[in-house]
């Protein structure tokens, strides 16, 4: 796991990826290769919440806001883990 080779980034592909590492097995004898993913969010403002203050909420404000994004930060970076579970 020492090579600094990367395959080039794909979209929603994993085939392009899989044929690099064949060809860069092929190429150097390497037998391991190290699998990671990105996912991109976007977040968009509602315009429909006008009437809600700007900025972080007052103090004693929502637990749910906060707790939810970073529930959503545990699940995703452990979603890298996933291909580990089928090999």
């Amino acid at each position: 796991m020492t090579c600094a080779e990367e395959s080039p980034l794909f979209d929603d592909d994993t085939l392009p990826v899989a044929v690099w590492g064949v060809q860069h097995a092929q190429q150097t004898s390497h037998t391991r290769f190290l699998f990671r993913t990105e996912k991109h969010w976007v977040v968009v403002r509602r315009e429909d919440r006008e009437s809600e203050p700007e900025g972080p909420p007052a103090a004693g404000g929502s637990f749910a806001g906060p707790a939810f994004v970073g529930l959503m930060c545990l699940l995703t970076a452990a979603s890298g883990f996933l291909p580990l579970l089928t090999t």
